[in-house]
């Protein structure tokens, strides 16, 4: 008895488009999920990076008499530059970076030039960092972090780190506002007693002031700062931050808004009190 062969039966037109539509709806429902969920990795590896420069910055404090680093909040780390003499206060607020500063303290490798020892931020070169000086969401999406160069746009392949050093504000605005010197001393001892300021026009009172943050505060005029992680509160530039107590949480306020009443301006009015020199807007 012979038998008909079947015939094999295809996609007709309707049940394609349900197919493709069922697939898009998955993939609209899906990338979302997994565009959160990279951004949580990152989240977590930043603050996993400021944990370990928090040690190492204890590390340093205790090789130091309990004194902060002496630096720019941040600055370019040019190839060619060497180290400061001791006593050298410019020459160390030129030179110093995190990984320069805190470098000695942990195991990370070195960052490293690409280039030429000359090729300061021409065509290509760039500093190669590793964590925990590199921030996840560091993706020089905002162009350049300083007018005028000509390198790359993230801000570690420029600075040597994606991060910030908060005291660094108050040391580079006296210094070339007024040419006082503020010592590792005296810095310390305004971190580590920060007495709480009230927010001014609705801002949160600032119950903790931070100490290192990640790079979303370097230019915030070009930058949306929740791009590099989400926020809180319009008050908020979208960093995380390290406190003195070693503890990593989101920073409640703009730490570039020196305006009185302000958290840094505060800072900086101490560290004038203590230099006995009149700054105005200081009470």
């Amino acid at each position: 008895m012979r038998t008909s062969p079947s015939t094999a039966r295809g996609f007709t037109l309707i049940e394609l488009l349900v197919s493709i539509s069922i697939i898009a709806l998955l993939i609209g429902i899906l990338i979302p999920a997994l565009g959160n969920a990279r951004e949580s990795a990152r989240t977590v590896a930043c603050a996993v990076n400021l944990r370990s420069q928090g040690q190492a910055l204890q590390l340093y404090r205790d090789a130091n008499d309990n004194w902060f680093p002496v630096m720019r909040e941040i600055r370019p780390a040019a190839p060619a530059e060497t180290v400061p003499d001791t006593g050298d206060y410019l020459g160390a607020l030129d030179y110093l970076t995190l990984p320069r500063a805190l470098g000695d303290f942990t195991d990370a490798p070195v960052p490293r030039w690409t280039g030429r020892d000359t090729d300061a931020f021409s065509e290509g070169a760039h500093w190669e960092v590793e964590q925990p000086w590199r921030c996840p969401s560091d993706l020089g999406r905002y162009g350049l972090g300083d007018p005028g160069l000509t390198g790359p746009a993230e801000y570690y392949k420029q600075y040597q780190t994606s991060y910030w050093y908060a005291p660094g504000l108050s040391v580079s605005g006296l210094y070339f506002l007024a040419q006082i010197e503020v010592s590792g001393s005296t810095l310390a001892d305004i971190w580590d007693q920060w007495v709480p300021v009230q927010g001014v026009d609705g801002a949160p009172t600032v119950d903790r002031i931070p100490v290192i943050l990640d790079g979303s505060v370097v230019d915030s005029s070009r930058a949306v700062p929740r791009d590099w992680h989400p926020g809180g509160t319009e008050w908020d530039l979208g960093a995380q931050a390290l406190f003195v107590d070693g503890s990593v949480d989101w920073n409640n306020f703009n730490p570039e808004d020196i305006s009185p009443g302000g958290p840094l301006f505060q800072a900086l009015c101490d560290l004038v009190r203590r230099s006995g020199l009149p700054l105005g807007g200081c009470n």
